[in-house]
């Protein structure tokens, strides 16, 4: 079975009347920065049915995760750098039932020298879903894999991208930049749910894939 990368819609039901996109309504924003730290503030009106909401950030250098918190308001300190870095989000939100509804944002961090502070720019972020992604016809496939997983990069041929492969416990198992189909060994991994991202310039692509 082959799955397409798309978009996620994370639609839920509000007091029972309405569907509401409560991904869409998450935001991040800057509450205090200098050259070495940046303190951030998650966004997230309150809904009638949620249980409990869960935020786990990752800070990217170059496509390699250099911190990683647990907290709806990091502070993330030290960072001797003025390149640009990757800033991901992933919000799981309890709703009752057996699937929690899980939001992926991602932002840019671009350093502002002449000012000294820090600058947040949204990024796109893809996830997988049953459909066709309209402008992108990335695809990783078998799924269940048991040998080989095949990364199509289908419209981002030719494109500089990094492709990651964690294990259920986030471990990263695999990294490799690649700008056309690859194709990756998964004989020797634990079976399990793994998750895939594939990382650009200006774009994260997510999906999970199943390892048996």
């Amino acid at each position: 079975m082959r799955i397409l990368l798309t978009a996620l819609a994370c639609l839920i039901t509000v007091s029972g009347i309405a569907q509401y996109n409560i991904c869409d309504s998450i935001s991040v924003s800057i509450v205090n920065s200098t050259e070495t730290d940046i303190t951030l503030q998650t966004n997230i009106p309150d809904l009638a049915g949620v249980l409990s909401t869960e935020f786990q950030f990752f800070l990217f250098l170059d496509g390699i995760v250099i911190d990683n918190q647990v907290n709806p308001s990091p502070t993330f300190q030290n960072i001797y750098t003025t390149n640009t870095l990757e800033l991901c989000l992933t919000t799981v939100i309890d709703v009752g039932g057996n699937t929690p509804i899980t939001c992926d944002e991602c932002y840019i961090l671009e350093y502002i020298v002449d000012q000294g502070f820090w600058n947040l720019l949204s990024m796109e972020v893809t996830s997988v879903e049953g459909g066709k992604l309209e402008n992108l016809s990335v695809q990783a496939y078998p799924n269940p894999a048991s040998n080989n997983l095949t990364i199509d990069l289908g419209d981002l041929t030719g494109v500089n991208t990094t492709i990651k492969l964690y294990d259920s416990s986030s471990k990263l198992v695999f990294e490799k930049q690649s700008s056309s189909t690859l194709l990756i060994d998964v004989s020797g991994y634990a079976k399990g749910l793994y998750t895939l991202e594939l990382f650009t310039s200006n774009k994260v692509l997510r999906s999970q894939v199943v390892i048996e």
